[in-house]
């Protein structure tokens, strides 16, 4: 399974990658965010992930990802979801955490709770991934290492998985 979630983030990151070249700020978002979460998978804390795309941007992933991008679920269009739009949805610890394409915000959601998304579905709307959630953080000064601090803190009260600043940032600079 380990193999199947880390091929999954390599595909969001990648994909996110190409696009940022077609977005103004976002290029210098995305360092930091992969940072991240790919430090958290390293060390064996995200056990599941999925991705839901845009139509537009699910075409662009068809042409340069790996075999799985046609397997992944499809973002409606609609209510602030747009179709170039991505979604990453990934289980940390007892949490479930969605991370946006552009400058939205990473949302998190307690296991138990009943708005937290659902893998694997075929489809969703913009509603499905952002209703409810028990945290919501944006991205603001990533290169201060601002919101790290704050999403590590959270997801380190929840769950009790602890990093230092520096392992969350891209190649080890502290924040």
């Amino acid at each position: 399974m380990r193999w199947l979630v880390e091929g999954t983030l390599e595909d969001f990151f990648r994909l996110l990658d190409q696009q940022a070249k077609r977005f103004g700020n976002a290029d210098r978002q995305w360092p930091f965010r992969s940072a991240f979460w790919m430090a958290y998978l390293r060390e064996g804390h995200i056990t599941d992930a999925w991705v839901v795309l845009g139509g537009r941007i699910a075409a662009d992933a068809r042409r340069y990802l790996s075999h799985m991008s046609k397997s992944y679920g499809n973002l409606q269009g609609g209510d602030g979801a747009r179709n170039d739009h991505a979604v990453l949805i990934m289980r940390v610890g007892g949490l479930v955490v969605t991370e946006w394409s552009h400058s939205a915000k990473v949302r998190i959601w307690r296991a138990n709770s009943p708005s937290m998304p659902r893998f694997y579905k075929r489809s969703y709307s913009r509603a499905d991934l952002v209703t409810g959630a028990d945290y919501e953080k944006s991205h603001q000064a990533a290169e201060y290492g601002t919101w790290q601090r704050d999403v590590e803190s959270y997801v380190r009260r929840q769950t009790g998985i602890r990093f230092n600043i520096k392992e969350l940032m891209p190649n080890g600079r502290r924040g």
